[in-house]
């Protein structure tokens, strides 16, 4: 937040700030099929550890899409983010899910441009 201010700024206003939120307001927040996409780095093939993970990695934070950033943090010219494909966004966003997914009018609504 401290470089990327005006994104973090728009991203708490999105719906991916809130996403944890959208489980406990279903009473699903103990639901691994559900949890891997509605927290920061939570690993697919392991989504109970969701389960332990503090509140503030309850949303879909930078790193769900951009990666980890650590080494980005510590050095940013040396160590990008990846950059946010349809194909990341495909790994929640499937039909059954969000039917209503359209990658080229969601990602401008989300207007991160990193």
């Amino acid at each position: 937040r401290e470089c990327h201010n005006a994104q973090a700024t728009n991203w708490q206003k999105s719906r991916h700030a809130s996403s944890f939120l959208t489980l406990i307001k279903k009473n699903q927040q103990f639901n691994l099929d559900c949890l891997p996409c509605h927290v920061t780095g939570v690993d697919t093939s392991d989504p109970a550890a969701a389960l332990g993970m503090s509140s503030d990695l309850q949303m879909v934070g930078c790193e769900t899409c951009h990666g980890p950033g650590a080494l980005h943090s510590t050095n940013p010219v040396s160590h990008k983010t990846t950059s946010v494909t349809e194909k990341t966004c495909l790994n929640c966003h499937i039909t059954d899910h969000d039917e209503s997914f359209n990658f080229t009018r969601d990602i401008k609504r989300l207007n991160c441009k990193l």
